[in-house]
């Protein structure tokens, strides 16, 4: 058992924002796990793929994320319910380590996107929502 494993065994802190969001939204929610990213040769991993960069990336297309903790191994953090298959195929579009799967079809439409993202709707040009 890693240092990590051992400090979220104790992260009573998440765990309670966890609940209360649950509540809040009257939705458990689904539990993404993301594979931590491998440092670079200067030992520092890229902000897109920090828990803040996939963080940020999820908000920015309206994902509600709640819960979130951290392993030696996975990333992880809660979302709505209704929206886990739409954050899981945006995170495989960015090409995050997604190791979860909603949605099976998922991994085979990001695929065909090599890394670029679909516009947010509060993107578009028309002004249409």
């Amino acid at each position: 058992m890693n240092w990590l494993d051992l400090m979220d065994a104790f992260n009573f802190i998440d765990r309670a924002e966890w609940l209360v969001m649950a509540l809040r939204y009257r939705d458990i929610g689904r539990t993404v796990r993301i594979e931590h990213a491998k440092p670079d040769k200067s030992g520092k991993t890229p902000a897109a793929e920090t828990g803040n960069g996939y963080e940020a990336l999820l908000k920015r297309y309206g994902v509600v994320i709640f819960g979130r903790r951290a392993t030696s191994k996975y990333l992880i953090f809660s979302v709505k319910t209704k929206q886990a298959k739409w954050a899981e195929y945006l995170l495989l579009r960015a090409g995050a380590p997604v190791v979860t799967t909603f949605d099976r079809r998922n991994a085979g439409w990001a695929s065909q996107h090599s890394g670029t993202l679909p516009p947010a709707w509060r993107d578009r040009k028309d002004g249409r929502r």
